[in-house]
């Protein structure tokens, strides 16, 4: 039996792109939604959708630590047994590099992987530190840290 994607929910702040994404999602699944909104304001209302939990969440989205933190924490806690979070720009800024320190040397992941652009975790509530592992260094992120101003595009 192949493994199935049940249902997707994606949440884009940009209106215009939400309506490309949802006609793109359309095309090739009939359970995949796009909530339009900043994540703050829509989170409870997805996460409510995805009851019993995630099995997989992927955030990208805003570019400091202090404005997603609390958006992962609610994520985690809807982390299925063996869920995966994976976290997009680790390296962004400092702010978020520091993040990203803090959250694999913390409980409640067994496994976190630094892919350099991307930090990858699996979620074990009951696991006291995850087993950490770089493959930065290979990906060509290794010290790699973005300092943009705001309002630059990448």
């Amino acid at each position: 039996m192949t493994p199935a994607c049940e249902r997707l929910v994606t949440v884009e702040g940009s209106p215009s792109l939400a309506r490309i994404a949802s006609e793109h999602l359309a095309a090739v699944s009939r359970t995949a939604r796009v909530v339009e909104g900043m994540f703050a304001e829509v989170l409870e209302v997805v996460l409510a959708a995805l009851r019993p939990g995630i099995d997989l969440a992927y955030i990208d989205g805003q570019k400091d630590a202090a404005g997603i933190m609390p958006v992962i924490r609610r994520v985690v806690d809807h982390l299925q047994p063996g869920g995966v979070l994976v976290l997009d720009d680790i390296r962004w800024s400092r702010d978020l590099a520091t993040l990203w320190a803090e959250l694999t040397s913390a409980g409640g992941f067994s496994f976190a992987l630094d892919l350099g652009r991307f930090g990858v975790c699996v979620r074990d509530a009951e696991s006291a530190l995850p087993r950490v592992a770089s493959l930065a260094r290979y990906t060509g992120w290794l010290r790699r840290v973005h300092h943009r101003e705001p309002g630059r595009s990448r």
